[in-house]
């Protein structure tokens, strides 16, 4: 008998290397999972929901490799750190993913006309125009970014202002606009037709804000009209994008106008 056999103890065990016994497939599924998130977590503000869906696939492919580790006698470890990737998960879907950044939307006339020629809001004001009132508020604690938005009402908008000076935004005449017309004749001859530019035929005004910060609103005036008919605007909308926690959101909202 070999000398090397002699030395060995009858009840010794021999000891396997950690993670040699681990299929190569869950060492991939423990290097790409970790690569998956970081990778996620970086590209989260350009490409929003691929990113989402890295981090989600990297945290899965960390739970599968977690259930083939081997801990030995420290297996709650293995217990510790799952609820940790559960606790990751919960607070990335509920913090990042799914958290709401509405934009809210209020609407009002006045029924009490301004003087003829008075002024008010940066508009000269006739017993013709009607006072429409747009509020838009960011009711959340997070600041927005990036709001771009076209707001519209039934009736014709005869001029838009921003009554307050924060946060400071840009109103005016939707570029896309197409200020033209076209009448044909009874002979069938056509004729362009060009209407007044401030009044938006059904077009809207564009509001652009590069802040939109917490707990605020944007106060828009509207003056109106219904080309001599007596009568209110009875619906705004409000059409656009703006950014809030890491994605671009969009907005497209019809409202009834109530009267003050």
């Amino acid at each position: 008998m070999s000398k090397r056999k002699k030395d060995r103890h009858p009840n010794q065990k021999i000891t396997v290397p950690p993670g040699s016994s681990i299929p190569p497939v869950i060492l991939w599924c423990r290097t790409v999972g970790a690569g998956s998130i970081l990778f996620g977590g970086i590209g989260l503000t350009a490409y929003f929901w691929w990113a989402v869906a890295f981090v989600y696939s990297g945290i899965a492919l960390l739970l599968v490799d977690l259930r083939f580790e081997r801990f030995g006698r420290q297996d709650w470890l293995r217990h510790a750190i799952s609820l940790v990737l559960v606790a990751v998960f919960a607070v990335f879907s509920i913090g990042v993913v799914f958290r709401a950044a509405p934009v809210t939307i209020e609407s009002y006339v006045m029924n009490v006309p301004h003087g003829e020629g008075s002024e008010f809001g940066g508009i000269v004001w006739n017993d013709k125009l009607s006072d429409l009132r747009i509020w838009l508020t960011n009711p959340t604690s997070m600041n927005y970014d990036n709001l771009d938005l076209v707001v519209d009402t039934d009736a014709y908008i005869v001029a838009a202002r921003q009554l307050q000076s924060f946060p400071q935004c840009s109103v005016a005449l939707n570029y896309q606009v197409d200020a033209h017309a076209t009448l044909t004749d009874l002979s069938g001859h056509k004729q362009l037709i060009i209407p007044p530019i401030g009044r938006t035929l059904g077009v809207g005004y564009r509001v652009m804000c590069n802040s939109f910060p917490a707990l605020s609103a944007i106060e828009l005036i509207l003056a109106t009209s219904s080309d001599g008919m007596k009568r209110y605007p009875n619906t705004v909308s409000a059409k656009g994008t703006y950014r809030a926690v890491l994605r671009t959101r969009s907005i497209d909202s019809s409202i009834p106008v109530q009267t003050r």
